[in-house]
C-alpha cells in the first residue's frame, strides 16, 4: 500500500482549488458570458495556462518529487468543472484531453523549474 503524506494531500486539495477557481475567472473575464469563436480559445489559454503555469511553479517548489503530476491534475480537474461552470466547452474526449495534456507542457517546465530550485536551496543551505 502505497503511503501519501499530508503535505501531498494538501496540494492535491490546493491543486483542485486552483483549477476550480481558474474556471470562475474565465468566465468572469468571458464577455457576456457567451463564448466568442477565437477570443474563447486565446483568453481560455491565457488564463488557464498561466495560472497553471504559476502552481506548477509553486507545487514544484513545495514537493519536488512530482512536479509533472501538478499541471495534469490542474488541468484535468479544470476541464472537468468546465461542463458544470461554463455549460458550454469545447470538443468532447479524447481531443480536448489531448489537447490540454498539451497545453499542460508549460506548466510541467515550470514545475520541475520549482523543482530544481528547491533542490539548489536545499544544497545551499545543507
Amino acid at each position: 500500500m502505497m503511503k501519501t503524506s499530508n503535505k501531498t494531500l494538501l496540494l492535491v486539495a490546493s491543486g483542485v482549488v486552483v483549477a476550480i477557481a481558474a474556471m470562475y475567472l474565465f468566465k468572469w473575464l468571458e464577455s457576456d458570458g457567451e463564448p466568442v469563436a477565437n477570443t474563447y480559445t486565446f483568453l481560455w489559454e491565457k488564463v488557464i495556462v498561466t495560472t497553471i503555469a504559476f502552481f506548477s511553479f509553486v507545487f514544484g517548489f513545495i514537493e519536488p518529487k512530482s512536479s509533472w503530476q501538478w499541471p495534469l491534475l490542474m488541468a484535468r480537474v479544470h476541464y472537468f468543472s468546465g461542463f458544470f461552470i461554463v455549460e458550454h466547452w469545447g470538443q468532447m474526449p479524447p481531443f480536448e484531453l489531448i489537447y490540454i495534456t498539451m497545453l499542460s507542457l508549460p506548466g510541467i517546465a515550470t514545475g520541475y523549474s520549482g523543482s530544481f530550485l528547491r533542490k539548489k536551496h536545499v544544497s545551499v543551505h545543507a
